[in-house]
């Protein structure tokens, strides 16, 4: 029989950090989309600038 060695607080302490984790790379990810999105309307007005 084997001894579980995780406590009720180590458990929610991973759980926050795996949360906290997710958030971040939540907030990277949509600063990259938003980044890139303002990169392609800055091209398309340049483009449209350059085509009129």
């Amino acid at each position: 029989m084997t001894v579980k060695t995780e406590t009720a607080e180590s458990t929610f302490k991973m759980e926050d950090n795996q949360l906290d984790t997710s958030i971040d790379d939540a907030k990277w990810l949509l600063g990259g989309v938003a980044t890139l999105g303002f990169i392609v309307i800055g091209l398309g007005l340049f483009a449209s600038t350059l085509a009129a």
